[in-house]
């Protein structure tokens, strides 16, 4: 296998980067499909779901 040139160095980082710009993009609309709008909702929602799930369960005593 023939050395890398600076040249080609700089050509993978530049798809690297395309790569992962699209990544990112997939995966925020994978989270828009699925119903996930961000951390902090996620975030909120299961703090809700806890506080239900505490109150279920004191009542169930």
């Amino acid at each position: 296998m023939s050395q890398l040139t600076p040249k080609d160095v700089r050509e993978i980082q530049a798809y690297l980067k395309t790569i992962q710009t699209y990544s990112a993009l997939v995966e925020a609309k994978l989270s828009a499909c699925t119903g996930g709008v961000g951390t902090a909702q996620r975030k909120q929602s299961k703090s809700q779901t806890d506080k239900e799930a505490a109150a279920r369960a004191r009542f169930h005593k």
